[in-house]
């Protein structure tokens, strides 16, 4: 990427594309197609799972997206929330059920507890009456109750008093040896409900073994289905940001990168109004945004493979650059070529390159980086208004000094603004990853997730 009088006369502007030195008019000759050539067709959106995914502008919440391998990974993230959800449950449901039974073992000691407290007060109870009724009977025997004796020698007034006495012992022995009965039916209850409880707390302790073991395995299963269900939907999330905005050539990644830069560029130099349009026209016009030559963007903005220019050896309309990086970013030690999504020469890119993604590092392979170095260029070459066509104009002319290069740079940008409100619709008010109850795909469609980009050039 040069500006005008950066590298080489003006009157031989560089050709800073990767596919290879084109003539402006062939440029030219893709605007005729129409906008939808340039945009897409508005046709075969799929439905979007809403993700909270704090990689992205929160602009772009409710953007639709469309490709097999986001609708794979979508499809396989409700297989795995729906596991997970179904694991849960029954966690939670032998949760309940170990409750129950821990409240039902709780009730049965007690009442063990309870009945050996009743059994051993009653046998105290009866020792106490057998001891009383021993008594009575030593008493009996002592007193000679009983003899008919005492009758003859007192007479009848004593005999009355000794059968009033022997009345009243007799009803105090009759009611001991009631109590002793009672006491001998409540310790045989009470031994039973010991017996009964202990059998019953045996089993219910084996139960409890194994609804525990039931318990431990599936916690060992939903921890591992929470592995899987995080795992899909990472994998979920990164689809979709390499997927195409629905009804666009658009990768959702790319359109953060210039939504990003501009809403980045707005902050510093709020004079520029330079428009995430603007910067996709550029990116769409420069490398398809990250897609020429067999390259993409995968979910961190990095092209998966390097997308490098023809040498500018000053044939083919080009200047003449010699080396600036020692090959660093364009792989070439004795050339400069033209280099990532937005087209940069190493040295322009020496003195534009930024970080656009906070990694600490401003690559011209990452779409964020090139984007907002991109932002940077186009403010400082066109000034202010880039948001009108004639500033835009100014900028694509510090981008390729190419009246051709600039108008088809304003059509392009043109043809993605009309359409913002419908690529980029408003954020929906909630966000989910909730699956629908019915898994809709088996575990073996499930996609890895999109490859991790290559190697810088160089």
């Amino acid at each position: 990427m040069a500006e005008n009088g950066e590298v080489g006369p003006p009157a031989r502007p560089v050709r800073h594309r990767a596919r290879r030195a084109v003539a402006v008019a062939a440029l030219a000759a893709s605007v005729a197609a129409g906008v939808a050539a340039l945009v897409g067709p508005p046709a075969g959106a799929q439905e979007t799972e809403v993700i909270d995914d704090p990689r992205l502008d929160p602009s772009l919440a409710g953007v639709q997206v469309q490709s097999d391998g986001y609708a794979k990974a979508r499809a396989a993230h409700r297989v795995a929330a729906g596991r997970l959800a179904e694991t849960a449950a029954r966690v939670a449901r032998l949760d309940e059920e170990l409750a129950s039974m821990g409240a039902e073992r709780d009730r049965l000691e007690a009442e063990v507890d309870q009945a050996r407290r009743t059994g051993d007060d009653a046998r105290a109870e009866l020792e106490r009456r057998r001891s009383s009724l021993r008594a009575l009977a030593v008493e009996s025997y002592v007193t000679g109750r009983g003899s008919g004796t005492d009758d003859l020698v007192g007479g009848a007034e004593a005999a009355t008093d000794r059968a009033r006495a022997d009345t009243m012992v007799n009803d105090v022995a009759q009611r001991r040896a009631e109590q002793v009965r009672r006491a001998r039916r409540t310790i045989e209850e009470s031994d039973r409900t010991v017996r009964d409880g202990t059998d019953a707390l045996t089993s219910l302790g084996a139960r409890l073994d194994a609804a525990t073991a039931e318990r431990e395995g599936a916690a060992q299963e939903l921890r591992q289905r929470q592995v899987a269900a995080d795992a899909a939907r990472r994998s979920m999330a990164d689809w979709r940001l390499t997927a195409d905005v629905a009804g666009s050539d658009l990768p959702l990644v790319a359109l953060d990168a210039y939504v990003k830069a501009a809403r980045r560029m707005a902050a510093e130099r709020p004079e520029c109004g330079i428009r995430w349009s603007g910067l996709a026209a550029i990116g769409k016009v420069e490398s398809g945004h990250g897609t020429y030559g067999g390259s993409r963007l995968d979910a961190n903005g990095d092209t998966s493979q390097p997308i490098v220019g023809i040498p500018l050896d000053g044939t083919n309309g080009t200047a003449l650059v010699g080396d600036t990086d020692g090959g660093r970013w364009d792989g070439d030690p004795t050339l400069d070529r033209a280099v990532g999504p937005m087209q940069f020469i190493p040295g322009s890119w020496a003195a534009l390159g930024r970080d656009g993604n906070g990694d600490g590092r401003a690559d011209p392979s990452n779409v964020y980086d090139a984007a907002l170095a991109a932002a940077g260029l186009l403010c400082r070459a066109g000034g202010s208004g880039l948001d009108t066509d004639a500033g835009l104009h100014r900028g694509a002319l510090g981008y390729n000094n190419s009246a051709a290069y600039a108008a088809l740079v304003v059509r392009t940008a043109n043809a993605y603004q009309a359409r913002e409100a419908e690529l980029i619709p408003p954020p929906p008010t909630t966000t989910t990853t909730t699956p629908p109850p019915d898994p809709v795909v088996g575990p073996e469609t499930v996609p890895a997730p999109p490859p991790e980009a290559g190697p810088a050039p160089g």
